[in-house]
């Protein structure tokens, strides 16, 4: 089963994204910008979800931190944050997405990680295909995402 990394200091907020992701994922949590290099040694993520406002080192750090020591581990960024400008400097830091918070998951009969997450647990393994495929669903609406 792939493993998926959250860093998110909201608890409610990785409760929720475990709680949908598990049945497909093995999944970790860490709260704070301490916790994730030593989860990536120990847990060996295949995808990261990275808050960027975190106790400690900030997400943006991190995930130039990530990029350097392991750069072909996809990092989406999670933020309340929508500004242009922290959405460039994670593109230029090497995010694969960003998305923005709140987002929907399906609790509600709604559908918004549910495409994502079908897509992902049969393709997972062609990262450069599926980020392709899903920057192409998600801006054109198809999965329903929140932003």
């Amino acid at each position: 089963m792939q493993r998926v990394l959250i860093v998110d200091d909201d608890l409610s907020a990785c409760v929720a994204i475990t709680n949908f992701l598990r049945d497909s994922f093995t999944m970790m949590a860490g709260h704070d910008g301490w916790d994730i290099i030593e989860l990536m040694r120990t847990f060996s993520p295949d995808l990261i979800l990275l808050d960027i406002n975190l106790p400690g080192p900030n997400g943006f750090r991190l995930l130039k931190q990530i990029r350097e020591q392991a750069g072909d581990i996809p990092v989406f960024m999670i933020s309340v944050r929508s500004g242009e400008e922290d959405l460039l400097m994670a593109f230029d830091l090497g995010a694969a997405d960003y998305l923005i918070k709140p987002f929907s998951l399906p609790f509600s009969g709604q559908e918004s990680f549910a495409g994502w997450k079908s897509f992902a647990r049969n393709h997972f393994c062609d990262w450069e295909k599926w980020k392709f495929i899903f920057r192409a669903e998600r801006f054109s609406g198809r999965m329903g995402w929140k932003n």
